[in-house]
């Protein structure tokens, strides 16, 4: 339910957060793995409605806070509102370089880089930055390494989203914000996973 609500204010205001409506199902399916073969059998029908609740919930918070996405009149008009679906996909054009937008010439032949370079020098800092994405390889390492229940939900929110908009063509650090907060508990995790190695 908390997710949901949370889904569905961030998709109001933003709805390129979108993937994020991803991390859900991958959190039951690393939860549902965890168990043991009988509580699989158990929880499996609990964590189907729990995914159901928060699909239900995120919809409905918003058709609350985004009304202009729906054609109404009433609450219970959700057919999609046209003009609003026309608005983004022009908001689109003009982010990818389709169309000729002023403002977006400044991304045109940006290195592939230009993202991660912009975010570590100037978005989390070369300190930080570095940490985090040192942290994040040794993330993957350990995935490989067959500790992926542990790690795999962090990793993937974070390579996945960070990725596609690194490679888009608006290629500018406040589309990478969403990122951010994991990047810096993958940075601690670094440091934790450096301080018991120094332990032993």
């Amino acid at each position: 339910v908390f997710f949901g609500v949370g889904l569905g204010l961030a998709l109001s205001s933003k709805v390129s957060i979108a993937p994020l409506a991803a991390v859900l199902p991958l959190a039951a399916a690393v939860y549902f793995f965890r168990l043991s073969p009988q509580q699989q059998s158990k929880f499996a029908l609990v964590l189907l409605r729990n995914l159901v609740l928060g699909a239900v919930v995120s919809f409905i918070v918003f058709r609350i806070f985004q009304p202009y996405a729906f054609s109404g009149p009433g609450f219970f008009g959700i057919g999609l509102n046209q003009k609003w679906f026309d608005n983004l996909s022009s908001l689109q054009a003009q982010s990818s370089g389709d169309v000729d937008s002023p403002p977006e010439l400044q991304w045109a032949r940006r290195p592939i880089t230009f993202a991660w370079t912009n975010m570590v020098e100037w978005g989390m800092g070369v300190p930080l930055g570095l940490l985090a994405w040192l942290g994040f390889i040794w993330m993957g390492w350990r995935i490989l390494r067959g500790e992926w229940k542990t790690h795999l939900l962090l990793w993937a929110w974070t390579g996945a989203y960070f990725t596609w908009q690194a490679l888009s063509f608006t290629r500018t650090m406040r589309y990478q914000i969403p990122v951010y907060p994991t990047l810096a508990i993958i940075a601690a995790r670094a440091i934790f996973a450096l301080w018991d190695h120094r332990a032993k």
